[in-house]
């Protein structure tokens, strides 16, 4: 099994499976995004800047972001 990305939270590690979760959920809020409905099926008005974001969580999840400076 592939190791997950590291992701630290308020100076706490995240455990593999913990930061599986974060991806899964990230994915999750990805795929209902596009779908640009909320949940009684009303338009989301907001959906282009999330999408931007969750987009540049998911590269940064999947270690697909070069360069990105680190915080500490």
């Amino acid at each position: 099994m592939a190791s997950e990305a590291r992701i630290v939270i308020n100076g706490q590690t995240l455990t593999d499976p913990e930061a599986m979760a974060v991806r899964l959920a990230v994915d999750a809020l990805a795929n209902i995004l596009s779908e640009g409905t909320g949940p009684k099926g009303e338009p989301i008005a907001v959906t282009d800047p999330y999408m931007v974001a969750v987009s540049k969580v998911q590269r940064l999840l999947a270690g697909t972001v070069a360069d990105t400076p680190k915080v500490n």
